[in-house]
C-alpha cells in the first residue's frame, strides 16, 4: 500500500509529470489568452476537496485532451479545426484553424440576426453591423452560431456563381434570396437577377449562365436585362 501510494503520488503530483507548459498556435481572431483560460482550467483536476482546502492535479496523465478540444469547439463557433495532443511529459499543443467568411446570413430581413458563414454553410460570429465586401443570403430560418444554417449544396453552388461572374464578367453578387427550399434568386451588382432552383443540378444551371453571359446576353443586353431564369432542365429565360 505504501508503494502504491507513492508511485500514485508520483505519477499525480511530481512536477516531471506535470503540464506546465501550453502552446496555442494557428488562431487570428480568437484570443490566446481565452483559449489558454480555458485549457488551463481543464488541466486542473481537482481530486477531492474538504471544505476551502482542495487537492489539484496538472497530471499528464490525467489530461483529456478530447475534453479540451470539446469546450473549445462549444465557446468559440469559429474554430474550424481544432487538434489538442499531449507532449511527454509537460506539454499540450494546441493548433487551431479558424473558419472563413464567405458570406453573411440574415434571418428574413436585412441586417437583423446576422452572422457571418463559412464554405461549409456553417454560422459564426453575429455581426451587430454588416461589413462591406461580402454577399447577404437571406432566408426565414434563425441561425445558431457553430451549425449549419445554409445547406452544402447551396452554398458551394452560390460561391461557384460568384467566382464565375465576378471572374469572367466583373459582376458582383449582392444579395440571395432563399425564397422557398427549392429556389434561390441572386441579385448582381448590375441590378439584374438569376433564378435558379435546388431540385436540379446547380453546376449545369451555373454553366448555362456562363454560356448566356459568353455567346448571348452581351454587355449591352445587360444593361437592360431584369433577370435570367435557369430553373427549367432544358431551357433559359431572360427579360
Amino acid at each position: 500500500m505504501i508503494l502504491f501510494f507513492a508511485i500514485s503520488y508520483f505519477l499525480l503530483f511530481a512536477k516531471f509529470f506535470s503540464i506546465n507548459n501550453i502552446n496555442i498556435s494557428g488562431n487570428k481572431d480568437i484570443s490566446t489568452e481565452d483559449i489558454f483560460k480555458i485549457s488551463n482550467n481543464k488541466v486542473n483536476k481537482k481530486l477531492f476537496s474538504l471544505g476551502s482546502w482542495q487537492v489539484i492535479s496538472r497530471s499528464f496523465f490525467l489530461t483529456n485532451p478530447n475534453y479540451i478540444k470539446e469546450e473549445i469547439v462549444n465557446q468559440f463557433p469559429k474554430v474550424n479545426e481544432i487538434l489538442v495532443q499531449k507532449k511527454m511529459f509537460q506539454t499540450l499543443e494546441i493548433e487551431i484553424k479558424e473558419r472563413e467568411a464567405k458570406a453573411i446570413f440574415c434571418n428574413n430581413q436585412l441586417n437583423k440576426d446576422c452572422y457571418f458563414v463559412d464554405k461549409s454553410g456553417i454560422a459564426f460570429d453575429f455581426l451587430e453591423t454588416l461589413p462591406t465586401g461580402f454577399f447577404i443570403i437571406r432566408d426565414d430560418k434563425e441561425a445558431v452560431a457553430g451549425k449549419e444554417i445554409v445547406n452544402q449544396n447551396i452554398i458551394d453552388g452560390i460561391l461557384k456563381a460568384k467566382q464565375i461572374l465576378k471572374d469572367n464578367y466583373n459582376i458582383d453578387i449582392e444579395d440571395v434570396l432563399i425564397t422557398t427550399p427549392l429556389r434561390l434568386n441572386i441579385k448582381t451588382s448590375e441590378n439584374w437577377q438569376v433564378y435558379l432552383t435546388t431540385d436540379s443540378d446547380l453546376d449545369t444551371q451555373i454553366t448555362k449562365l456562363d454560356l448566356l453571359l459568353k455567346e448571348e446576353i452581351t454587355e449591352s443586353v445587360r444593361k437592360k436585362l431584369q433577370y435570367i431564369d435557369l430553373r427549367f432542365k432544358d431551357r433559359a429565360y431572360y427579360k
